[in-house]
C-alpha cells in the first residue's frame, strides 16, 4: 500500500509541475507582454495575486488597459419596465439569448429576456456588471488553468499507478484457474488494473490541469 500511495504522490508532484510562466523579459516589449496576456486571459477564471500576497478571483477573465488590470468584479441580474414610446426597435433572438433593445435617444440595452406586458410596456431582464480596476504596479502575478491539458500527462502518469495497484494487490488479483496449488493471475490483473490506474491519472490530471502564469512582479 505504501508503494501505491507513494506513486500517487509522485504523479501529483509531476502534474503540479506542468506549467508555463511568462515575464516581461520573454517578450520584445512590455506592450507585447500585455498584448499576449489580453489575448490569452479573456473569458477564463483567473487567480490574481497582489504584492501583499492577497488573492482575487476573476471568473470572466481580465484585460490590461492604461497600466490597469480590468475585470468584472460583480455580475448582478437587473430588470426594467420600459415605456414602448422610448423604444425604437428590438432585435429579438429568443429567451435567455442576447437580445438588443435600441432606444430612440440612441442608447441600447442587451437583455436576456424580454416580455411585452398587457399595457404594452416592455419588461427587460439583463445583467449589470461592475468592473474593478487594479493598478499593474500592485499585482504580483495572474494565473489560470486549462484542465484538459492536464489529461495527457495524467494518462501516462496513470500507468505506474496501475502497476502499483497490481503490485500491492489493492484490487485483489484473480486466482489462476489451473490445478492446485492456485496462484494469483497477475497477467489478468495487469490487463484489468492498468486501465484503472490510467483513469485515476486522467482524473488527477484534469483536476490539476496545466497552469499558465503571467508574472508582473517576480
Amino acid at each position: 500500500m505504501k508503494i501505491f500511495y507513494l506513486l500517487i504522490l509522485i504523479v501529483l508532484l509531476f502534474l503540479i509541475g506542468c506549467s508555463s510562466t511568462y515575464t516581461v523579459a520573454d517578450f520584445p516589449s512590455k506592450n507585447k507582454f500585455y498584448e499576449d496576456f489580453n489575448n490569452s486571459a479573456g473569458n477564463k477564471s483567473l487567480n490574481i495575486v497582489l504584492k501583499n500576497d492577497s488573492s482575487i478571483t476573476a471568473v470572466n477573465g481580465a484585460n490590461i488597459s492604461a497600466d490597469s488590470l480590468i475585470f468584472v468584479a460583480q455580475i448582478q441580474r437587473e430588470t426594467k419596465v420600459l415605456n414602448k414610446d422610448e423604444v425604437r426597435i428590438i432585435r429579438y433572438k429568443g429567451q435567455n439569448i442576447f437580445n438588443t433593445i435600441y432606444f430612440k435617444n440612441g442608447d441600447s440595452l442587451i437583455a436576456n429576456n424580454i416580455y411585452i406586458l398587457s399595457d404594452s410596456s416592455i419588461f427587460a431582464e439583463y445583467f449589470d456588471s461592475t468592473f474593478e480596476h487594479l493598478p499593474i504596479k500592485i499585482i504580483k502575478e495572474v494565473s489560470y488553468k486549462k484542465h484538459w491539458l492536464g489529461i495527457p500527462g495524467g494518462f501516462f502518469a496513470g500507468i505506474p499507478i496501475g502497476a502499483a495497484i497490481v503490485a500491492t494487490n489493492v484490487i485483489p488479483a484473480p486466482m489462476d484457474g489451473g490445478n492446485p496449488p492456485l496462484t494469483r493471475d497477475y497477467l489478468s490483473a495487469t490487463i484489468n488494473d492498468v486501465p484503472v490506474g490510467i483513469l485515476i491519472g486522467c482524473i488527477i490530471g484534469w483536476f490539476v490541469g496545466y497552469t499558465y502564469t503571467y508574472q508582473f512582479s517576480p
